[in-house]
């Protein structure tokens, strides 16, 4: 992975972990620290301003390569200031608990249905085995902390 799509995908992490309203511990606080110092080392020193958007990128997809495009500066790429923070942010990230890295609003270990499994508009549902004999529907389902 280049150096650029690096950095995307740690600012990814690290806004939709800023974001989640469901985790606070000193870990979280880490990683919203070094992302916002990340994030200011950018806009700031390389004026790399789209990055103000990362946070709207999973919403919308066209962001990304605008994002991208800008990461890919080469003076973004030999900054070590950069170089330092990224690899704070991502040591931080490493440092969450599973359940902090991606909080779910529903967990189930199993799901088991007679027919159909329907989920519709949810968001955050993890299962190691889904299997299907009858209907099982799950509407509306959101992660805690959003909407």
């Amino acid at each position: 992975m280049d150096f650029a799509a690096t950095l995307y995908a740690l600012l990814a992490a690290g806004a939709g972990i800023a974001a989640t309203e469901g985790v606070k511990t000193a870990a979280k606080a880490a990683v919203t620290d070094a992302y916002a110092a990340l994030k200011a080392r950018l806009s700031g020193a390389h004026n790399a301003k789209t990055v103000e958007m990362i946070e709207h990128a999973q919403q919308n997809e066209a962001l990304e390569p605008i994002i991208k495009g800008e990461l890919c500066q080469p003076e973004i790429g030999i900054d070590q200031e950069i170089r330092v923070l990224a690899q704070r942010l991502d040591e931080a990230i490493e440092a969450l608990t599973e359940a902090e890295k991606a909080p779910y609003a529903v967990r189930i270990r199993e799901i088991h249905a007679g027919r159909n499994l329907l989920f519709e508009g949810v968001e955050g549902v993890q299962a190691d085995i889904a299997t299907s004999k009858g209907d099982m529907t799950f509407k509306g389902v959101t992660s805690p902390g959003k909407p």
